[in-house]
């Protein structure tokens, strides 16, 4: 290979490079510009969700001083479990096994109402006692 073939070989090489440099500046710049538009969105965005103090003492409500009715938290054990109040060992274990095998969470029922019906069995077992 003589020196001219070398030189213009050093050149190629040298301008591949070169693009190949330009190129990462330009996507470089992209990335930031890109990143900097996503800082602006969401500073914009938390400016629109944030209310102006002013605001704030505009809408405020007069405290309601009477005191609500919260809804019953008594269980009726009966109800639950869907027997009369004369019932026996076998009848409340029939009842228990027959409503805990609809509510039971790994048959599609709730934890909830499986949690409801167990405190049900236990009440009324304690009351057999």
């Amino acid at each position: 290979m003589g020196q001219g073939q070398s030189q213009q070989v050093d050149n190629m090489y040298t301008d591949y490079i070169q693009r190949q440099q330009q190129m990462l500046y330009q996507q470089q710049q992209q990335i930031n510009e890109l990143y900097h538009m996503n800082l602006n969105q969401q500073q914009q965005q938390q400016q629109q969700q944030q209310v102006p103090p002013n605001i704030a003492f505009q809408t405020q409500q007069s405290p309601d001083h009477s005191l609500r009715k919260l809804p019953s938290t008594k269980l009726d054990p009966y109800k639950v479990l869907g027997i009369s109040k004369q019932y026996n060992e076998t009848i409340l274990k029939k009842a228990y096994l027959k409503k805990a095998m609809k509510a039971h969470p790994d048959r599609g029922g709730s934890d909830y109402l499986a949690k409801k019906i167990n405190t049900a069995k236990d009440f009324l077992l304690n009351e057999l006692e």
